[in-house]
């Protein structure tokens, strides 16, 4: 029987130090320990916080960028492809590793818990040639990654002194975080407001 070893491990340039919304590139890292060859392996988590990337040039995605990985609406199924990183191949051999880059999104704050469960099969050529329910496996990973907090931002409405019909809205955001190794800093380049059957007028 295959036995299948996973591991998560940080891009160079995070340090495994990330922000609250962040978009941020991982590494997915699968052995197989055992004996046999492994396949059609399936990835279940606890949130729809982790996208498997395909892109060649390793380019975060948009968020309109396609999730073939995923199967069904949720968004926390997905199915681990294997043949972008084997060379075409949809089996990982005895004794083989190999590396798949995945796309996570933090939110929250304080040290999150990402949880991942695997399931796996035995591949044999039997199986495939018969068509026979193969054998599979379970195995489970957890990350624990510490989220710092990246914007925190505050509104008030007063009444306008020179009309009375009027009201001023004011809008505080605070960027609270830059860590020291990481020199990660949040900047912002547009703020978007929206009323609802209230005209608005940009004030200095």
């Amino acid at each position: 029987m295959p036995l299948l070893k996973v591991s998560v491990e940080p891009d160079s340039s995070l340090y495994g130090t990330v922000l609250q919304g962040q978009t941020s590139h991982w590494k997915l890292k699968l052995s197989n320990l055992g004996y046999a060859p492994a396949s059609n392996i399936m990835l279940k988590t606890n949130a729809p916080w982790l996208n498997i990337n395909h892109a060649s040039d390793e380019n975060i995605p948009g968020e309109d960028a396609p999730t073939s990985s995923c199967i069904g609406p949720s968004g926390t199924l997905m199915q681990v492809n294997l043949k972008a990183a084997l060379g075409g191949r949809s089996i990982l051999n005895p004794g083989e590793t190999t590396e798949i880059p995945i796309v996570i999104r933090t939110s929250g704050g304080g040290r999150q818990e990402f949880y991942m469960l695997f399931r796996y099969e035995l591949w044999s050529e039997g199986n495939v040639a018969m068509n026979l329910a193969p054998r599979h496996r379970w195995t489970r990973e957890i990350l624990s990654i510490p989220v710092y907090p990246s914007i925190t931002m505050s509104a008030s409405l007063m009444p306008s002194h020179s009309n009375k019909e009027e009201h001023m809205l004011s809008i505080e955001v605070s960027f609270s975080s830059f860590h020291p190794i990481t020199s990660l800093l949040p900047s912002s380049d547009i703020i978007s407001l929206s009323a609802h059957e209230l005209p608005q007028r940009q004030g200095c």
